[in-house]
């Protein structure tokens, strides 16, 4: 039997060569869909791993120029790359770099392609946490919003705190970088090898699946440029790097991922003069709101802020119907006013903060169930049922946008 292939990776810098093979070994003994590693050489830094396949950047350049083929092979790839990186997430691993050239396609005859996913340079583990900075410029056109912030952080920290990286910058002639995102700089490698921060900010950040769902969105707007797809394929690998943008759900990341191979079961099949994705899709509550929340993601963030005008409007209409009707104000109703004023004030500065988006959400349920006590101590001093239906309607409208917020675009 002939000696499987392997192939040797080189790293410039020994904590890079030490966190991916430490990652690449953890993945491999549980079973994760990664490159097992043969050999390593701590002095020039490099890797032997099995060959796994070739990149799936270079299946695509090698396959013939023809859509059909590109539409069939598609439809056979996308269920393969959503379980890989599935199924490294699964195992508290989130690579932040999704493209072609970090997975490795072994084409085996007659059977569902093997994906293998490398390269784990821009990746955050909960059990191997960072030390340094990520090695990556961030930007806002391919990370996720709150993978820009905290990188572009941590190099202002970095240029901030090291002194190597300020040495080499006056020998070089050159200012120190102040603004580190959507643009190049250098980074000196001999700064970055000798700095060990206390802390790394991205690596205290949370919703990691939708900074990977991110990355996902970037790899799917790179098939639709390398793959020769058009109309109804287009626009599905279009649509589905629109849905999984900037999400701020974890669980509707990972029902977008999943539901993936289910819209695109179609591909590759007889054409139809209709798109491939069913229009009235089964009946699956998961994939319903995957579809219909990612539809309206641009427009989320308008959420709360009509809740709080809809809950502040029913407030006034409350006191002006107790004022024309000489309603009776009891102690009860004096505090229960009085807390949700409070919390409405709470809502209101929740809402400019990222990191108390919970209780923006508490706020309003707690201002909600305020208005409901008031609404039936109105009905029971004979305002009657108008009034109650006025109400409730405006509830209704207010809770449903503020549960629509919880996954709202910042």
């Amino acid at each position: 039997m002939a000696p499987k292939l392997s192939h040797t990776k080189v790293f410039d810098e020994p904590y890079l060569f030490n966190r991916e093979a430490q990652i690449l070994a953890d993945l491999h003994q549980r079973g994760a869909p990664v490159p097992r590693v043969l050999a390593m050489d701590h002095v020039q830094k490099s890797l032997t791993m099995d060959h796994d396949g070739t990149s799936l950047e270079t299946a695509i350049a090698n396959l013939p120029q023809s859509p059909s083929v590109h539409k069939a092979w598609l439809s056979r790839i996308l269920s393969p790359l959503v379980q890989a990186v599935t199924d490294v997430c699964e195992q508290q691993v989130f690579h932040l770099d999704l493209a072609c050239r970090n997975f490795l396609v072994n084409q085996l005859k007659d059977s569902e392609p093997q994906i293998k996913l490398i390269d784990f340079g821009v990746a955050l583990s909960a059990r191997l946490p960072l030390q340094k900075p990520l090695w990556v410029i961030p930007d806002p056109r391919l990370h996720h919003p709150r993978l820009v912030q905290a990188t572009a952080e941590d190099w202002r920290v970095f240029f901030r705190d090291s002194e190597a990286a300020a040495a080499i910058y006056r020998r070089k002639g050159l200012a120190t970088p102040t603004d580190f995102v959507g643009r190049a700089f250098d980074i000196p490698l001999e700064a970055y090898q000798s700095y060990w921060p206390k802390s790394v900010v991205a690596d205290s950040l949370d919703k990691r699946w939708c900074l990977v769902g991110h990355s996902f969105a970037e790899l799917l707007e790179e098939l639709s440029r390398r793959l020769s797809v058009s109309g109804a394929e287009h626009q599905f690998l279009t649509d589905s790097s629109a849905r999984l943008r900037n999400l701020q759900d974890d669980a509707l990341v990972k029902e977008s991922l999943l539901a993936l191979p289910l819209a695109a079961a179609g591909l590759g099949g007889t054409p139809r003069p209709k798109a491939f994705y069913a229009p009235d899709p089964p009946p699956s509550e998961g994939v319903f709101k995957a579809y219909v929340l990612g539809s309206l993601a641009p427009w989320r963030w308008l959420c709360r802020p009509m809740a709080i005008a809809i809950l502040l409007a029913n407030y006034f209409y409350i006191d002006t119907q107790y004022k024309t009707h000489q309603l009776a104000l009891s102690d009860l109703g004096f505090y229960a006013a009085l807390l949700s004023l409070a919390a409405g004030a709470l809502g209101l500065l929740a809402m400019l903060s990222s990191r108390l988006q919970g209780l923006a959400l508490v706020s309003l349920l707690v201002m909600s169930t305020t208005q409901v006590w008031f609404g039936f101590e109105m009905a029971s001093q004979g305002l009657g049922l108008a009034t109650s239906l006025a109400l409730g309607l405006g509830l209704v409208a207010a809770l449903g946008l503020a549960k629509a917020a919880d996954n709202r675009v910042r």
